[in-house]
């Protein structure tokens, strides 16, 4: 070859050195695409962290309200609990004392019923007493004032009925006034023709009071025991 030729050695240093810039500029290239990367993986990471720590803040903000207006609703909350507590309690006291009212009203009733079915029975034993010791060679029983001596015989049983049955529960004050007023009028029957029979006997003013008595002082209301009348 001539001196103007390019020689073997010659294209290999070429190729050698081309190929050293190729490598420089490659090896450039990946150093620069490598920092980009950890710059924008910086840049990301710190985006990520400042956006976690916003919302942490945030919810650590609705956390703190949440509890201030958890602690005031509780304040109401035991308040009106206190309250009802309150209103609850004065029922119940109330209620308490309407009851022992009642129950006093009632016990009272009860002995109430029990003098007076006492007075009656008294009244009806000495009348049919007086009645069975009558001689009747002296004293003559027709046979309507035979009815009414065994009209009160029978009155004097159910009286004696009722006054076990009267502190029973079953037994109530209405079915009791009802039961009086029903024997008053029994006695003012059947005692007013059996007059003339009283009138022979030797204690004629106990018989009178006797027939008498059976009106009362007291009288057998409806609305309640031991009503006086007018």
């Amino acid at each position: 070859m001539g001196s103007a030729g390019i020689t073997i050695m010659e294209v290999d240093s070429i190729m050698k050195e081309m190929e050293t810039r190729m490598i420089s500029k490659a090896s450039g290239l990946i150093r620069d695409s490598e920092s980009r990367i950890l710059e924008k993986t910086d840049q990301n990471d710190s985006s990520t962290e400042n956006r976690i720590n916003s919302l942490r803040s945030d919810f650590l903000k609705e956390v703190k309200d949440l509890k201030i207006v958890t602690k005031e609703r509780h304040v109401l909350f035991v308040q009106e609990v206190k309250k009802v507590r309150e209103d609850v309690n004065m029922q119940i006291r109330e209620l308490r004392e309407t009851m022992t009212k009642e129950v006093q009203h009632i016990q009272q009733g009860y002995e109430s019923a029990h003098q007076k079915i006492d007075i009656i029975c008294d009244a009806v034993v000495q009348c049919v007493q007086m009645f069975e010791q009558v001689n009747p060679q002296m004293i003559s029983f027709s046979a309507t004032e035979e009815q009414h001596v065994g009209e009160l015989v029978k009155l004097l049983k159910e009286l004696q009925e009722i006054s076990l049955k009267v502190s029973s529960p079953i037994i109530s004050q209405e079915f009791l006034s009802q039961k009086f007023i029903h024997f008053e009028s029994i006695l003012q029957k059947h005692l007013a023709p059996l007059l003339r029979i009283s009138s022979l006997l030797p204690n004629v003013s106990d018989a009178h009071l006797l027939s008498q008595g059976c009106k009362g002082e007291k009288g057998w209301s409806s609305k309640g025991w031991g009503t006086e009348k007018n």
